[in-house]
């Protein structure tokens, strides 16, 4: 480890390789309407969706920065052939989510 005479230095580390602010974007709206499940995501595959929902979930991509509150995310089979992946903004205190 190399200390600088700077000292230290507070900032957000930066964004993991290979992902990119794309959820940002996306979920953002949710914010406003906190609460309320969106589909953020369809596939064709319920493993993908699956995956998707899980490594949303386990903070590989970045998600809009909020004060407090948690996201969460599910993966469900839509129709046969047709799986997604919700998401919703739960603000703090909130009772059913809202």
């Amino acid at each position: 480890m190399t200390a600088t005479s700077e000292g230290i230095k507070w900032e957000d580390p930066p964004m993991p390789a290979g992902r990119t602010g794309k959820y940002i974007e996306l979920l953002a709206p949710l914010v406003e309407r906190a609460g309320e499940w969106a589909r953020i995501i369809t596939y064709d595959k319920a493993r993908t969706a699956y995956a998707k929902a899980g490594a949303l979930v386990a903070g590989r991509y970045p998600l809009p920065p909020v004060a407090s509150g948690e996201w969460e995310f599910i993966a469900r089979t839509v129709t046969p052939g047709e799986y997604a992946v919700f998401a919703r903004y739960v603000r703090p205190n909130a009772v059913n989510g809202r």
